[in-house]
């Protein structure tokens, strides 16, 4: 007997069980019959010999078709919004944002970093929020942005922009500039 552990034997067995485990699963998602009749033979009822194949209750016997839902994109936007919106750490920064407190005066109260509570600002402006982003990037540093944005020839990845701008230039503002050019459709 071994003091610690399984032996290669019974983890192989172990294996094995789970593997078939997995594939009786497999097998009742993908039935094209009876799943009552499965269920009946995977615990070994004993009356499953009376039973005639067809239960007229689950969804084979009933010839039911499953259909996917078509994800509509403003329905999945929305979902997003909504997850982001009942963040209440996004929220509260938001709000304050809302009631004139700057990134620095908020980040100080809710002692969160100033790139913290930018990055909440980009989140939220991001998925539809309103905020009045012309205090957080001014029109020489979105210009900036988008000249760093076409020579990067990149428009999603950050580093190759960042690294062609000024030190000043946070990642949050270069965020923030792609989400308003995703608002605004480019």
């Amino acid at each position: 007997m071994r003091e610690h552990g399984s032996s290669p034997d019974e983890i192989s067995r172990i294996i094995r069980l789970k593997y078939d485990k997995l594939e009786k699963m497999k097998q009742y998602v993908n039935a094209d019959n009876c799943r009552r009749k499965l269920i009946l033979q995977y615990f070994n009822d004993p009356d499953i010999h009376k039973y005639n194949g067809n239960c007229h209750g689950c969804d084979v016997c009933l010839d039911y078709k499953w259909e996917k839902e078509p994800v509509d994109p403003e329905k999945e936007k929305e979902k997003k919004k909504g997850k982001i919106e009942n963040s209440d750490t996004i929220k509260t920064s938001v709000d304050f944002y809302n009631q004139g407190y700057t990134v620095e005066q908020i980040a100080k109260m809710r002692e969160l970093g100033q790139s913290t509570i930018m990055g909440h600002l980009v989140r939220w402006y991001s998925v539809g929020g309103l905020i009045d982003i012309d205090k957080l990037i001014n029109p020489e540093q979105e210009k900036l942005i988008l000249a760093a944005m076409e020579a990067a020839n990149e428009h999603f990845k950050l580093s190759p922009i960042k690294a062609r701008l000024p030190e000043e230039i946070s990642y949050e503002q270069i965020r923030l500039v792609m989400a308003k050019r995703r608002r605004a459709g480019k």
